[in-house]
């Protein structure tokens, strides 16, 4: 099942629930007093615990389906940082290969993709343009 939820969403659904809830307390709290302590519950007052406990678990999955979303969104967010250094360690490490190589005599292999996409990168400058001095 996809589920294409934002945490705007959860967040506006467990707003309203928490409202739901509040309502059943004002309910309850304007019958306190108003009955014996040793009368038994009204069919009103049972369903509206079961509908109390009820929103306090849907509030509960709500709260665990925004915390997931929100580490969802980080995990999409870092997947091409992580990307790019797993990249960068590989092109790393067949430059590493190729000099081995060359000092062994051998042929230089050709290059793979992560040393021609890093070939392909231009280096951060290491002058900041805006105070055209060099960066500490």
């Amino acid at each position: 099942m996809s589920d294409h939820r934002t945490v705007a969403d959860i967040e506006t659904e467990a707003l309203i629930v928490t409202l739901s809830l509040i309502d059943i307390q004002d309910v309850e709290g304007s019958r306190k007093g108003k009955l014996r302590e040793d009368a038994s519950l009204t069919d009103e007052e049972v369903a509206f615990n079961i509908q109390a406990e009820n929103l306090k678990t849907l509030l509960a999955t709500l709260q665990d389906h925004r915390f997931a979303l929100s580490i969802d969104e980080a995990l999409q967010a870092d997947t091409a940082t992580l990307s790019a250094y797993s990249m960068i360690n590989q092109g790393e490490l067949d430059d590493h290969l190729a000099a081995l190589a060359l000092e062994r005599g051998h042929d230089l292999p050709f290059p793979t993709r992560p040393q021609r996409l890093l070939e392909l990168t231009e280096a951060p400058s290491l002058v900041d343009p805006i105070c055209d001095v060099r960066c500490h």
